[in-house]
């Protein structure tokens, strides 16, 4: 009994280590994570700029940009149907119809409302198209970065989120930097090897427009959470 006394409190110990090792471990591996995503996730903006530009400022025949749009969006289906069966479902072809039937045709009110998102979204890839098209790919990127400011404000009076003033700071410091590069690009306009007659006001009113549209991830965020519904469905 005096040595199980003794050796008690060491087990406990040791015990607690090794949990203590697990969650930092755990912990770690959700920040390489998050980590990871923001970097492709900043890689995947800037691929997307620079590639829309080269696309949209090339000369010869010009594509349509609905299409492009119309076709990323399939390749999407695609992916989320993907998702599905195999993540999902695990490879069940019954359970992914089941699937399907069960998110698609029963909640069909819930999915009415996604569509709606979906539609803006599609409204708001045709005005990046147009913005891209007429301001260099440096201008609108810095001019996109609205999107923030106006993603703020409707966080703010959608969701009544407070916003301190390190927030408000830094939303000023975005809106003065958008001004001051449209006021730089206004002085010395770059030069494109574009085929056809650049209109800066109509890019610029574009990805203004865009902002206005960005926070509709918002309103599909509140949607899920109110219903449920899974997202990629």
């Amino acid at each position: 009994h005096y040595k199980r006394a003794l050796i008690a409190p060491h087990l406990g110990i040791h015990k607690m280590k090794a949990f203590s090792g697990l969650a930092s471990m755990a912990l770690d591996r959700d920040s390489l994570i998050k980590r990871g995503a923001l970097l492709f996730l900043t890689l995947q903006n800037v691929t997307f700029v620079l590639l829309s530009r080269y696309v949209r400022a090339r000369p010869g025949d010009m594509f349509i940009s609905s299409t492009a749009v119309t076709m990323s969006e399939v390749v999407k289906l695609v992916v989320c149907m993907g998702l599905v069966l195999f993540a999902e479902e695990k490879g069940s072809v019954r359970g992914f119809l089941a699937n399907i039937r069960a998110n698609l045709l029963t909640d069909w009110r819930d999915n009415l409302l996604i569509g709606v998102p979906g539609i803006i979204y599609a409204i708001q890839n045709n005005l990046l198209y147009v913005a891209v098209t007429h301001l260099n790919a440096s201008l609108f990127q810095v001019t996109y970065q609205l999107k923030v400011f106006t993603t703020a404000i409707f966080f703010r009076i959608l969701l009544h989120r407070i916003l301190t003033l390190k927030h408000w700071l830094a939303l000023s410091a975005l809106f003065t930097g958008v001004v001051v590069a449209q006021m730089d690009g206004s002085k010395s306009p770059p030069k494109s090897t574009a085929t056809f007659e650049q209109k800066p006001w109509v890019g610029l009113t574009a990805v203004i427009l865009a902002c206005q549209f960005k926070p509709e991830s918002l309103y599909c965020s509140i949607c899920s959470k109110s219903s449920g519904i899974i997202i990629y469905m």
